[in-house]
């Protein structure tokens, strides 16, 4: 009779450890799973990945823009986002293709292609009007230090300043002082 009470009870505790075990909601285990970030792609154009950078939530490998991603081919490009107004070709199979606004004529966004594979997509002000709170063009050098912390690596080209943020993935593109792009490559 001992054992059989011991039985039923040992049964019932483990019942109860089961059934608290599978009845976690399940927006409760993704937290714990992924603790601050977010697994799905977010879409720059309807919600404010800037915020969401700020806060730690998520790097550019979980960005569209457009529909385009990180590591889609030319085909996957082309087809989210139609003909390109115009691409350049350079040494080591690298290919940008420039989107424009067709109503304005002004460059939307660059999709550079590496192998075949998107590596980065630069942001420009042509996309600006679709864009929202954050992510439009509101940066200066100051307020990007402010909201994303000190630069990883800080360097000048013929045409802008730039920021890098590695483990974002995110790099800043100024001109003066003002932000005139920016881009998303794979996060380090």
């Amino acid at each position: 009779m001992r054992k059989s009470l011991i039985v039923i009870a040992a049964l019932a505790v483990l019942a109860l450890v089961l059934f608290a075990v599978y009845n976690v909601p399940k927006e409760e285990t993704v937290q714990r799973v992924y603790p601050n970030k977010t697994s799905e792609f977010q879409e720059l154009i309807k919600v404010d990945v800037f915020d969401m950078f700020d806060k730690n939530l998520l790097n550019s490998s979980y960005i569209t823009v457009k529909g385009v991603k990180m590591g889609d081919n030319t085909e996957a490009v082309i087809t989210k986002l139609g003909r390109p107004a115009g691409y350049e070709t350079a040494e080591g199979n690298i290919l940008n293709l420039r989107f424009e606004d067709k109503s304005t004529n002004e460059t939307e966004m660059i999709v550079h292609l590496e192998n075949d594979t998107v590596t980065r997509i630069a942001v420009k002000p042509g996309l600006e009007d679709e864009l929202l709170n954050r992510s439009r063009f509101n940066f200066t050098k100051e307020t990007a230090t402010s909201a994303f912390g000190k630069p990883d690596k800080i360097y000048d080209t013929k045409f802008y300043h730039i920021f890098e943020y590695h483990d974002k993935g995110l790099e800043l593109y100024f001109k003066a002082r003002k932000l005139d792009g920016y881009g998303f490559v794979p996060p380090n």
